[in-house]
Protein backbone atom coordinates (compact mmCIF):
# COMPACT_ATOMS: atom_id res chain seq x y z
CA UNK A 1 0.00 0.00 0.00
CA UNK A 2 1.11 3.63 -0.75
CA UNK A 3 2.55 6.11 1.82
CA UNK A 4 0.09 8.36 -0.03
CA UNK A 5 -2.97 5.94 0.66
CA UNK A 6 -2.11 5.50 4.26
CA UNK A 7 -1.97 9.16 4.91
CA UNK A 8 -5.62 9.83 3.86
CA UNK A 9 -6.48 7.72 6.64
CA UNK A 10 -6.96 9.06 10.06
CA UNK A 11 -3.96 10.66 11.96
CA UNK A 12 -3.00 8.29 14.54
CA UNK A 13 -0.29 9.46 17.91
CA UNK A 14 2.29 7.65 19.19
CA UNK A 15 1.91 5.14 21.46
CA UNK A 16 4.44 2.78 23.12
CA UNK A 17 3.53 -0.85 24.40
CA UNK A 18 5.63 -3.66 24.64
CA UNK A 19 3.17 -6.29 24.92
CA UNK A 20 -0.19 -6.63 23.78
CA UNK A 21 -3.61 -7.65 25.08
CA UNK A 22 -3.87 -11.30 24.38
CA UNK A 23 -6.29 -11.90 21.72
CA UNK A 24 -6.21 -8.22 20.96
CA UNK A 25 -7.41 -7.21 17.29
CA UNK A 26 -6.07 -3.92 15.78
CA UNK A 27 -8.48 -1.67 14.34
CA UNK A 28 -9.23 -2.88 10.89
CA UNK A 29 -7.05 -0.78 8.29
CA UNK A 30 -7.96 -1.14 4.48
CA UNK A 31 -6.10 -4.54 3.70
CA UNK A 32 -3.56 -3.95 1.25
CA UNK A 33 -3.48 -7.55 0.07
CA UNK A 34 -5.36 -9.21 -3.05
CA UNK A 35 -7.38 -12.13 -2.10
CA UNK A 36 -8.00 -13.54 1.30
CA UNK A 37 -6.32 -16.20 3.13
CA UNK A 38 -7.96 -18.58 5.73
CA UNK A 39 -7.49 -21.96 7.72
CA UNK A 40 -9.54 -23.95 9.85
CA UNK A 41 -9.17 -25.14 12.83
CA UNK A 42 -8.12 -28.69 12.27
CA UNK A 43 -5.79 -26.89 9.90
CA UNK A 44 -4.50 -24.64 12.58
CA UNK A 45 -3.97 -27.36 15.09
CA UNK A 46 -2.31 -29.39 13.33
CA UNK A 47 0.32 -27.03 12.06
CA UNK A 48 1.21 -26.61 15.49
CA UNK A 49 1.36 -29.82 16.26
CA UNK A 50 3.91 -30.00 13.79
CA UNK A 51 5.54 -27.02 13.82
CA UNK A 52 8.39 -28.78 15.73
CA UNK A 53 9.43 -31.35 12.73
CA UNK A 54 8.68 -28.18 10.36
CA UNK A 55 11.26 -26.11 12.16
CA UNK A 56 13.66 -28.87 12.37
CA UNK A 57 13.39 -29.51 8.42
CA UNK A 58 13.59 -25.55 7.33
CA UNK A 59 16.91 -24.75 9.79
CA UNK A 60 18.56 -28.69 8.43
CA UNK A 61 17.72 -27.88 4.57
CA UNK A 62 18.81 -24.50 4.75
CA UNK A 63 22.59 -25.26 6.57
CA UNK A 64 23.01 -28.56 4.07
CA UNK A 65 22.81 -25.89 0.99
CA UNK A 66 24.67 -23.52 2.78
CA UNK A 67 27.57 -26.00 3.17
CA UNK A 68 27.24 -27.34 -0.49
CA UNK A 69 27.21 -23.46 -1.49
CA UNK A 70 30.15 -23.13 0.56
CA UNK A 71 31.91 -26.22 -0.80
CA UNK A 72 31.20 -25.33 -4.62
CA UNK A 73 32.44 -21.71 -4.08
CA UNK A 74 35.42 -22.92 -2.40
CA UNK A 75 36.93 -25.08 -4.62
CA UNK A 76 35.42 -24.11 -7.85
CA UNK A 77 34.62 -20.47 -7.60
CA UNK A 78 31.16 -20.82 -8.92
CA UNK A 79 28.27 -21.30 -6.53
CA UNK A 80 24.73 -22.87 -6.96
CA UNK A 81 22.97 -19.67 -6.95
CA UNK A 82 22.63 -16.20 -8.94
CA UNK A 83 20.50 -13.56 -7.90
CA UNK A 84 17.68 -12.68 -10.13
CA UNK A 85 18.67 -9.26 -10.55
CA UNK A 86 22.28 -9.52 -11.30
CA UNK A 87 24.28 -9.55 -14.69
CA UNK A 88 24.42 -13.62 -15.14
CA UNK A 89 20.51 -13.69 -15.02
CA UNK A 90 20.49 -11.68 -18.42
CA UNK A 91 22.66 -13.73 -20.49
CA UNK A 92 21.81 -16.22 -22.85
CA UNK A 93 22.52 -19.91 -22.27
CA UNK A 94 25.93 -20.42 -24.29
CA UNK A 95 26.62 -16.77 -22.63
CA UNK A 96 26.43 -18.27 -18.99
CA UNK A 97 28.39 -21.45 -20.14
CA UNK A 98 30.87 -19.26 -21.69
CA UNK A 99 31.01 -17.49 -17.83
CA UNK A 100 31.00 -20.50 -15.74
CA UNK A 101 33.97 -21.73 -17.93
CA UNK A 102 36.17 -18.52 -17.92
CA UNK A 103 35.22 -18.23 -14.53
CA UNK A 104 35.73 -21.77 -12.93
CA UNK A 105 38.93 -22.50 -10.73
CA UNK A 106 37.98 -26.26 -11.18
CA UNK A 107 37.86 -28.89 -13.82
CA UNK A 108 34.45 -29.78 -13.52
CA UNK A 109 32.60 -26.84 -12.65
CA UNK A 110 28.83 -27.23 -12.02
CA UNK A 111 26.79 -27.25 -14.87
CA UNK A 112 24.45 -24.36 -16.28
CA UNK A 113 20.84 -25.88 -14.97
CA UNK A 114 22.47 -26.98 -11.78
CA UNK A 115 23.01 -22.91 -10.85
CA UNK A 116 19.64 -22.25 -9.78
CA UNK A 117 18.27 -18.22 -9.06
CA UNK A 118 17.65 -17.11 -5.77
CA UNK A 119 16.57 -13.73 -3.97
CA UNK A 120 15.71 -12.74 -0.36
CA UNK A 121 11.48 -14.70 -0.98
CA UNK A 122 12.77 -17.32 -3.19
CA UNK A 123 15.55 -18.60 -0.48
CA UNK A 124 13.11 -18.27 2.61
CA UNK A 125 9.89 -19.98 0.84
CA UNK A 126 12.10 -22.83 -0.66
CA UNK A 127 12.77 -24.04 2.71
CA UNK A 128 9.67 -22.86 4.43
CA UNK A 129 7.73 -24.91 1.60
CA UNK A 130 10.07 -27.98 2.83
CA UNK A 131 9.15 -27.77 6.38
CA UNK A 132 5.67 -27.64 5.33
CA UNK A 133 5.84 -30.89 3.22
CA UNK A 134 7.70 -32.95 5.90
CA UNK A 135 4.87 -31.93 8.19
CA UNK A 136 1.89 -33.02 5.78
CA UNK A 137 0.85 -29.51 5.28
CA UNK A 138 1.78 -29.42 1.45
CA UNK A 139 -1.70 -28.36 0.15
CA UNK A 140 -1.64 -25.47 3.33
CA UNK A 141 1.61 -24.15 2.01
CA UNK A 142 0.15 -24.50 -1.86
CA UNK A 143 -2.66 -21.70 -0.70
CA UNK A 144 -0.01 -19.78 0.93
CA UNK A 145 2.50 -19.75 -2.25
CA UNK A 146 -0.75 -18.60 -4.07
CA UNK A 147 -1.56 -15.94 -1.69
CA UNK A 148 1.82 -15.00 -2.10
CA UNK A 149 1.69 -14.90 -5.97
CA UNK A 150 -1.57 -12.91 -5.88
CA UNK A 151 0.44 -9.86 -3.91
CA UNK A 152 3.61 -9.80 -6.00
CA UNK A 153 5.30 -12.40 -3.94
CA UNK A 154 6.00 -9.90 -1.02
CA UNK A 155 6.99 -10.50 2.11
CA UNK A 156 4.29 -8.59 4.29
CA UNK A 157 1.75 -11.15 2.47
CA UNK A 158 3.92 -13.95 4.20
CA UNK A 159 3.83 -12.70 7.36
CA UNK A 160 0.29 -12.42 7.38
CA UNK A 161 -0.70 -15.50 6.01
CA UNK A 162 1.57 -17.22 8.98
CA UNK A 163 -0.29 -15.23 11.33
CA UNK A 164 -3.56 -16.57 10.11
CA UNK A 165 -1.83 -20.22 11.12
CA UNK A 166 -1.20 -19.11 14.14
CA UNK A 167 2.30 -17.28 14.39
CA UNK A 168 2.92 -14.20 16.22
CA UNK A 169 4.49 -10.80 14.80
CA UNK A 170 6.88 -9.05 16.40
CA UNK A 171 7.33 -4.92 14.79
CA UNK A 172 11.13 -4.14 15.24
CA UNK A 173 12.74 -1.46 15.11
CA UNK A 174 16.29 -0.10 16.21
CA UNK A 175 15.43 3.28 17.53
CA UNK A 176 11.61 4.25 17.42
CA UNK A 177 12.26 8.08 18.14
CA UNK A 178 14.69 8.87 15.53
CA UNK A 179 14.24 8.88 11.66
CA UNK A 180 17.24 7.01 10.20
CA UNK A 181 19.31 8.44 7.22
CA UNK A 182 17.75 6.12 4.66
CA UNK A 183 18.21 7.76 1.24
CA UNK A 184 15.91 10.59 -0.09
CA UNK A 185 16.07 9.03 -3.82
CA UNK A 186 14.80 5.82 -2.92
CA UNK A 187 10.97 5.98 -3.51
CA UNK A 188 9.77 2.53 -2.65
CA UNK A 189 7.43 2.27 0.15
CA UNK A 190 8.46 1.73 3.45
CA UNK A 191 12.10 2.81 2.85
CA UNK A 192 11.84 7.05 3.02
CA UNK A 193 12.30 8.76 5.81
CA UNK A 194 8.66 9.59 5.75
CA UNK A 195 7.80 6.52 5.83
CA UNK A 196 9.66 5.16 8.27
CA UNK A 197 8.15 7.77 10.64
CA UNK A 198 4.64 6.46 9.55
CA UNK A 199 5.22 3.03 10.00
CA UNK A 200 6.51 3.86 13.65
CA UNK A 201 2.83 5.58 14.25
CA UNK A 202 0.81 3.06 12.43
CA UNK A 203 2.86 0.01 14.30
CA UNK A 204 3.07 1.20 17.92
CA UNK A 205 0.02 2.77 17.70
CA UNK A 206 -2.42 0.75 15.63
CA UNK A 207 -0.55 -2.19 16.14
CA UNK A 208 -0.74 -2.59 12.56
CA UNK A 209 2.54 -2.36 10.10
CA UNK A 210 1.34 -2.44 6.43
CA UNK A 211 -1.88 -4.25 6.95
CA UNK A 212 -0.29 -7.15 9.20
CA UNK A 213 -1.27 -7.31 12.40
CA UNK A 214 1.40 -7.19 15.41
CA UNK A 215 1.11 -8.74 18.69
CA UNK A 216 4.28 -7.51 20.23
CA UNK A 217 6.93 -5.05 19.83
CA UNK A 218 11.18 -5.31 20.21
CA UNK A 219 11.93 -1.69 19.51
CA UNK A 220 15.31 0.56 20.76
CA UNK A 221 17.56 -2.13 20.75
CA UNK A 222 20.44 -0.22 18.67
CA UNK A 223 19.67 3.76 19.47
CA UNK A 224 21.44 5.39 16.70
CA UNK A 225 24.43 7.63 17.39
CA UNK A 226 23.42 10.52 19.24
CA UNK A 227 20.16 9.73 20.11
CA UNK A 228 18.73 10.12 23.34
CA UNK A 229 16.37 6.77 22.93
CA UNK A 230 17.24 4.36 26.43
CA UNK A 231 18.23 1.37 24.73
CA UNK A 232 16.66 -1.68 25.79
CA UNK A 233 17.69 -5.06 24.99
CA UNK A 234 15.59 -7.00 26.90
CA UNK A 235 13.20 -8.32 24.06
CA UNK A 236 16.11 -8.90 21.74
CA UNK A 237 17.70 -11.04 24.35
CA UNK A 238 14.81 -13.17 23.88
CA UNK A 239 15.22 -13.98 20.10
CA UNK A 240 18.03 -15.90 20.85
CA UNK A 241 15.43 -18.34 22.26
CA UNK A 242 13.49 -18.98 19.30
CA UNK A 243 14.31 -21.76 16.82
CA UNK A 244 13.25 -20.56 13.84
CA UNK A 245 11.50 -17.07 12.37
CA UNK A 246 10.88 -15.52 9.05
CA UNK A 247 12.06 -11.92 9.42
CA UNK A 248 10.95 -9.02 7.00
CA UNK A 249 12.70 -5.56 6.45
CA UNK A 250 11.28 -2.15 5.38
CA UNK A 251 7.68 -3.08 4.06
CA UNK A 252 8.60 -6.61 2.28
CA UNK A 253 11.50 -5.17 0.60
CA UNK A 254 13.91 -7.84 2.45
CA UNK A 255 12.88 -11.22 3.13
CA UNK A 256 15.02 -13.55 5.41
CA UNK A 257 15.01 -16.16 7.95
CA UNK A 258 16.23 -16.37 10.95
CA UNK A 259 17.27 -19.09 14.20
CA UNK A 260 18.68 -18.60 17.56
CA UNK A 261 19.24 -14.73 17.51
CA UNK A 262 20.85 -15.35 14.01
CA UNK A 263 20.03 -14.50 10.19
CA UNK A 264 20.44 -16.62 7.16
CA UNK A 265 19.78 -14.31 3.93
CA UNK A 266 19.95 -14.62 0.19
CA UNK A 267 20.11 -11.67 -2.45
CA UNK A 268 18.83 -10.84 -5.57
CA UNK A 269 21.97 -8.92 -7.49
CA UNK A 270 24.92 -11.49 -7.54
CA UNK A 271 26.44 -13.39 -9.67
CA UNK A 272 27.12 -17.06 -8.95
CA UNK A 273 30.52 -16.44 -7.94
CA UNK A 274 30.01 -13.74 -5.18
CA UNK A 275 29.60 -15.39 -1.83
CA UNK A 276 26.85 -13.00 -0.91
CA UNK A 277 24.49 -15.28 -2.51
CA UNK A 278 23.84 -16.52 1.12
CA UNK A 279 24.65 -14.61 3.90
CA UNK A 280 24.62 -15.81 7.61
CA UNK A 281 25.31 -13.40 10.70
CA UNK A 282 23.71 -12.18 13.77
CA UNK A 283 20.71 -10.06 13.97
CA UNK A 284 21.82 -6.95 14.58
CA UNK A 285 20.71 -4.32 12.11
CA UNK A 286 21.25 -1.62 10.99
CA UNK A 287 24.80 -2.18 10.29
CA UNK A 288 25.04 -6.09 10.67
CA UNK A 289 23.08 -8.72 9.15
CA UNK A 290 20.87 -8.21 7.54
CA UNK A 291 23.20 -7.14 5.70
CA UNK A 292 23.52 -3.20 4.79
CA UNK A 293 25.64 -3.34 1.67
CA UNK A 294 26.29 -0.42 -1.29
CA UNK A 295 25.68 -1.65 -4.94
CA UNK A 296 24.79 0.18 -7.93
CA UNK A 297 21.49 -0.84 -8.60
CA UNK A 298 19.23 1.28 -11.84
CA UNK A 299 21.94 3.19 -12.18
CA UNK A 300 21.92 3.98 -9.07
CA UNK A 301 24.47 3.19 -5.75
CA UNK A 302 22.08 2.40 -3.02
CA UNK A 303 22.97 1.49 0.76
CA UNK A 304 20.89 -1.26 2.14
CA UNK A 305 20.64 -0.51 5.76
CA UNK A 306 17.54 -2.25 7.62
CA UNK A 307 15.90 0.20 10.50
CA UNK A 308 12.90 -1.62 11.03
CA UNK A 309 9.89 -4.30 10.13
CA UNK A 310 8.31 -7.43 11.34
CA UNK A 311 9.48 -10.91 12.19
CA UNK A 312 6.94 -13.92 12.06
CA UNK A 313 7.49 -16.38 15.27
CA UNK A 314 5.87 -19.73 15.51
CA UNK A 315 3.60 -20.34 18.80
CA UNK A 316 5.77 -22.49 20.95
CA UNK A 317 7.15 -22.27 24.76
CA UNK A 318 10.35 -20.01 22.63
CA UNK A 319 7.48 -17.37 23.24
CA UNK A 320 8.22 -14.50 25.11
CA UNK A 321 5.23 -12.49 25.60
Amino acid sequence: MSLAKFLSMAAITLAVSTTFAEGHEPRALASPFKGTIDFTVSEVQNHRFGLPALITTANKRTEEFHAIQTGWLDSCGIGLLYGYLSPYSKLTTAEREAYIKTNATCATPPKVGEVGVTSCEIFVTKYLQRGFEEISQASVYKRINKFLTDNDRDGLALAFALRKLGWKIVYWNTDANVTPPLPEDRKIMGQTPADHVWSTKLALNKREYYGVPIDAVMINFAPQKGSKTKKDTSAYARLADVPYYVGISHAGFHVWQGSYGNVTESHSFWDPTDRHNIEVGSFAPPLESPTGRTIEYQGKRQTFFYYAGIIAIPPGSWVWF
